[in-house]
C-alpha cells in the first residue's frame, strides 16, 4: 500500500511506504476551501490529482471492501474533502469512479487471460460475482462473458 503526505511548507506530495509516517498529515476541513488562498487550493488540487494518479497506477482500487473513509486516510485527508474532489473532478460519485477503474480492469483480465468470472471479480476487488456481472452489464451493456467472445470474434 502506498501512503501519501502533504505538508503545508511543502507544494508536493511525500510518498510513504508506511502508514506511521503519514501522522502529520495536513486536512482542511470543507468548509474552509473559501477561505483557502489561492494559490493553496490549487496546490491541494495539484496534490489529489497526482496522489489519485499514482494510487490507480498502483491499482489500489483492486483492494476488497474498499471505502472512501479508507483511501481518505490514505491520503491524510477527510471524506468529504475526498468525495468532493472525486465528484469535481470525475464527474461521478466514488463508488461509481471505483467501479469504473474495476471494470477497466475487469476488461483487460477478460482480454488477455482465460480466468473465470469469479476469479476476475475476486481479483478486481468485487465481493460476489454477481455484484461484477451486474456492474459490468450495466458499465459495458453486455455481459463479461459476452464481452470476452466479442473480443475472441474479432482475433
Amino acid at each position: 500500500m502506498v501512503y501519501f503526505r502533504f505538508r503545508s511548507s511543502s507544494k508536493e506530495p511525500e510518498i510513504l511506504e508506511e502508514e506511521d509516517n503519514a501522522i502529520e498529515d495536513v486536512t482542511y476541513p470543507l468548509s474552509t476551501l473559501e477561505e483557502m488562498p489561492t494559490s493553496e487550493m490549487k496546490d491541494r488540487y495539484a496534490f489529489f490529482v497526482e496522489a489519485l494518479s499514482r494510487w490507480i497506477e498502483n491499482k489500489g482500487f483492486l483492494q476488497a471492501e474498499l471505502t472512501i473513509e479508507e483511501l481518505a486516510r490514505q491520503l491524510g485527508t477527510n471524506r468529504t474533502y475526498l468525495s468532493t474532489f472525486i465528484n469535481s473532478h470525475y464527474g461521478v460519485p466514488f463508488r461509481q469512479w471505483i467501479a469504473s477503474l474495476r471494470i477497466a480492469e475487469a476488461k483487460k483480465m477478460l482480454r488477455d487471460t482465460n480466468l473465470r468470472e469469479q476469479d476476475i471479480a475476486e481479483a478486481i476487488g468485487f465481493a460476489t460475482v454477481q455484484s461484477f456481472i451486474r456492474n459490468f452489464t450495466q458499465m459495458e451493456n453486455m455481459s463479461p462473458s459476452a464481452y470476452r467472445k466479442s473480443i475472441s470474434s474479432e482475433n
